[in-house]
């Protein structure tokens, strides 16, 4: 997720929560071609995939959409905000990420963007 002065992506992982925050400057060559191509098969070296325990990693840029305020009848322009959703295939196994499993995780994360929306304009609204 962005920081708070949108200079670095600070990130995650919640299987194997660590206390020190692992961040990747906004303008590091791997996150830049992510956030333009959308999905992007990471090497062995990546930054992005230091969790990966050498399994085949891909990482896919996730619009965070954010709720207007519809009162006025005009909804409001709002800066894009993306999250890098990074996913793992497990390391035991001799497979690589296929054409139409990418496709599956690009359909998914559109997905969850629309649900963490709506779970952002429910929890507005009490």
């Amino acid at each position: 997720m962005p920081d708070e002065l949108n200079s670095m992506m600070n990130l995650t992982h919640e299987l194997k929560w660590k206390d020190d925050l692992v961040s990747i400057p906004v303008n590091d060559p791997e996150l830049v071609d992510i956030l333009q191509k959308r999905v992007r098969v990471l090497g062995p070296n990546s930054k992005l995939g230091w969790v990966a325990e050498n399994g085949p990693v891909v990482a896919i840029r996730m619009p965070m959409l954010r709720v207007s305020n519809f009162k006025t009848g005009m909804p409001e322009m709002m800066e894009t905000c993306y999250a890098i959703l990074v996913l793992v295939l497990p390391a035991n196994g001799n497979r690589d990420w296929s054409s139409q499993e990418l496709e599956i995780v690009e359909v998914v994360a559109d997905q969850v963007a629309v649900a963490l929306s709506q779970l952002m304009f429910l929890k507005s609204r009490c």
